[in-house]
């Protein structure tokens, strides 16, 4: 069974209701979809694969867990196993760090996952790699790492 989720919003206009379009779609409690606890779902489209159990949102998709924050062009949230795949502009925020990239594969309940090519800042330093994978909470897995204090694309010392 395929449900769609649909943002409208209802208006008094001259004693009768109108519905209109709403700009964003809230998945927190939609279609049925059974959310992590904490996690709340925008984007300009969701939609509720309930025979998968999969989420999925397309443009400016953001994904709140407590503090945490996951931001994409699109991006599928399996909600049983809580595994996300986002890919487009990626942006994830935990605590003080923002990790950029254009795709990421991660596990909500577990904090694991591959984050691909991504750059960093975790002040003073700036930091880029081919590939990483998060294999625990605090540790990561880094390939054809660049780690500098100089900021750009172009370190002064290249």
């Amino acid at each position: 069974m395929r449900l769609r989720h649909h943002a409208l919003a209802a208006f008094l206009v001259t004693g009768c209701c109108a519905l209109w379009p709403v700009e964003r779609a809230q998945a927190q409690d939609a279609a049925g979809a059974p959310l992590p606890p904490g996690t709340e779902i925008t984007a300009d489209s969701l939609e509720y694969l309930q025979d998968k159990k999969l989420m999925i949102g397309s443009g400016n998709v953001v994904v709140k867990q407590g503090t945490d924050t996951l931001s994409a062009d699109y991006m599928t949230l399996q909600t049983e196993t809580q595994d996300a795949y986002a890919r487009g502009n990626v942006v994830y925020r935990r605590g003080g760090t923002v990790w950029q990239g254009q795709e990421l594969k991660y596990n909500l309940k577990t904090r694991k996952g591959d984050f691909g090519e991504f750059s960093t800042v975790v002040p003073p330093y700036y930091i880029t790699a081919k590939e990483s994978k998060r294999i625990s909470t605090n540790e990561l897995l880094l390939t054809d790492v660049t780690l500098t204090t100089c900021s750009g694309d172009n370190p002064e010392y290249m």
